[in-house]
């Protein structure tokens, strides 16, 4: 007896993908076929989202049993409004983790005892010392001219990034 042939088209998960085929070869079908799939631009911005929106619930869920969560801190009214709020929270954490690592860079550069010394002769923030000629600098500090000068270029050339 002979059966007319059926097509059937598939569209499976990433990671569901392998065992479905598997499973189907099992079964002795004929013909199998596995073809990816090229999503356009709009596709990678949906899929990107959908990540996006998964890691923001998974990360709520966890900080919501977390004892850092405030207990009586104000719902939010929807789903978006708590989603725009850990897309700004997730921001500001990125620009802050890139400001430690410029400082860490900077506190690198420039030793720790004169970063001291500028304290001690009135220098508590990088602009007040750039507000400071060099030579008044190191007489204030007890530092050479040079040390002077390296601190200057390095806190210049940090204010202009």
């Amino acid at each position: 007896m002979i059966v007319k042939m059926s097509r059937y088209d598939f569209v499976l998960f990433a990671e569901q993908s392998d065992d479905f085929l598997a499973r189907l070869r099992h079964t002795g079908l004929v013909d199998i076929t596995a073809t990816g799939w090229e999503p356009t631009e709009q596709d990678r911005q949906l899929l990107t989202d959908i990540e996006n929106y998964r890691k923001a619930v998974a990360h709520l869920e966890t900080f919501g049993h977390s004892e850092s969560m405030r207990k009586g801190a104000a719902p939010y009214a929807d789903g978006a409004q708590a989603y725009a709020a850990y897309a700004d929270a997730q921001q500001r954490k990125a620009a802050l983790t890139a400001d430690v690592a410029r400082l860490t860079k900077m506190a690198d550069e420039i030793e720790p005892w004169v970063i001291e010394a500028l304290k001690n002769a009135g220098c508590d923030t990088a602009k007040s010392v750039l507000e400071l000629p060099v030579e008044e600098i190191a007489t204030r500090a007890d530092l050479e001219i040079e040390q002077a000068q390296k601190v200057v270029e390095i806190l210049k050339a940090e204010f202009e990034e």
